[in-house]
């Protein structure tokens, strides 16, 4: 897969870890500070606390989100695990899983499809990636 060089490359894309018990202050503020994507390391398979995932639906509707695993190997679930915070639950809430992509190197997808305009297309690129990966 290629894509060209980013028009532009000064847009934001956060990346946040999941931890127990941690706020969603810093969460809800993404959008308003100007960030275009997030991605987030989170437990095992790629799974988040039930509170971050409430917090993350509206914000999967304005901005992409992807969940990554931040264990340093291995794939996210894909339809595994239907609890609160879990991928089934967070996929129907809008946010997209990486698979076998660390959410480093997520991350760094996301932000080349934001800068080239082609963000639209990140579901296809994860899918995609993870048939090759």
């Amino acid at each position: 897969m290629t894509l060209p060089l980013p028009s532009r490359t000064s847009h934001k894309v956060a990346l946040l870890e999941a931890s127990l018990s941690a706020d969603v202050l810093l969460v809800e503020q993404l959008v308003r500070l100007g960030y275009e994507g997030l991605v987030i390391a989170g437990f095992g398979a790629g799974h988040l606390s039930e509170l971050w995932a409430e917090v993350l639906k509206p914000i999967a509707a304005k901005i992409p989100v992807i969940v990554g695993s931040r264990t340093g190997a291995g794939y996210t679930a894909f339809n595994t695990y239907g609890f609160k915070g879990g991928e089934i639950d967070l996929t129907r809430k809008g946010l997209h899983m990486s698979g076998f992509l660390c959410p480093r190197k997520a991350r760094l997808l996301l932000w080349l499809l934001i800068g080239c305009g082609q963000q639209s297309r990140l579901k296809n690129f994860l899918r995609d990636l993870s048939v090759g990966g």
